[in-house]
């Protein structure tokens, strides 16, 4: 089997990565207030709803596709990366513009980042096994100490900083939560496309890929509102689940590809247009949504 083709940062880069991530993370608990926290005591269908959405319909509905589909390694690898990534801080915004409930939208985003140390590398593990493609086929192994212990440094603690910010003065986290957010997500895009530039020239079906990930996202924001119409929610909420289960943090996925996946560019590119790619169908759903309000009350 060829080696790979893989994308290799430099140090500095890198660590700017982790931080615009961090700095990402931290944006999202920064939204965080006790109204939200509240959705944990008044919703907790919802909330379980969503978790069970996000942790176990979604890598289901991957494996599924990987075995349907029958990808390249490094293809099906990065679909199942995404895939045990928490959702991503987008579907907040998205949610406020469906008319959705934003403050459950907030709590699960939030859940799903902090469980994230533990739910990532089962999952992703889980999933390889699943559809018999072992790491090594296409990457190094995952040593899970590391990247434990990464998550914590660069989900965990930037969420808790964040938490401490917004309890103790929270006039300064609403003024800076959303330059912090911007100002990150632009980092993080420009490095994100000066790595895969600096990729070498491969034979890759862009089309195929492109289709495939679409069909993997409107399968995600599909199962979302499934599972929500299923637990009885009301419509808001259904809304809800569809893009926390549809948007993925996509960034969090580069970046253990880049630090603890060999920088494999198939999945590399699979975390890319994946990130690109839930903005746009979002967008469509949520600007499709806002003009027809649900008539349920919010939780």
């Amino acid at each position: 089997m060829d080696a790979p083709t893989t994308i290799t940062l430099n140090p500095v880069a890198l660590l700017a990565l982790k931080v615009a991530l961090g700095m990402i993370v931290a944006a999202v608990a920064l939204n965080l207030d006790r109204a939200h926290v509240a959705v944990l005591r008044r919703a907790p269908r919802a909330l379980l709803a969503g978790l069970l959405s996000q942790w176990l319909v979604l890598p289901g509905l991957t494996v599924a596709l990987i075995l349907l589909w029958s990808p390249p390694p490094g293809i099906a690898l990065g679909l199942l990366l995404v895939a045990a990534c928490p959702g991503g801080n987008a579907s907040n915004y998205f949610c406020l513009v469906a008319r959705a409930n934003p403050a459950l939208s907030i709590t699960l985003t939030t859940v799903s980042t902090l469980l994230t140390p533990l739910t990532l590398p089962l999952l992703f593990a889980a999933g390889t096994a699943i559809v018999g493609l072992s790491a090594t086929a296409t990457a190094p192994k995952v040593a899970v100490l590391p990247l434990l212990m990464e998550l914590l440094l660069i989900i965990v603690l930037p969420l808790g900083l964040a938490l401490l910010l917004r309890r103790q003065t929270p006039a300064l986290a609403d003024r800076v939560r959303t330059p912090l957010r911007r100002f990150a997500a632009l980092i993080l895009l420009g490095i994100v496309i000066a790595g895969l530039m600096q990729a070498p020239v491969r034979q890759v079906d862009t089309m195929g890929l492109w289709a495939l990930v679409a069909l993997h996202n409107a399968l995600a924001l599909a199962a979302g509102y499934t599972v929500g119409a299923l637990a009885r929610l009301q419509e808001a909420e259904r809304r809800t689940l569809a893009f926390e289960t549809g948007l993925q943090n996509a960034g969090l996925g580069l970046v253990i590809i880049l630090t603890h996946l060999g920088g494999v560019f198939e999945m590399a590119l699979v975390a890319a247009i994946w990130g690109l790619w839930h903005l746009v169908s979002g967008a469509g759903l949520a600007l499709l949504w806002s003009r027809f309000p649900p008539a349920e009350r919010r939780l």
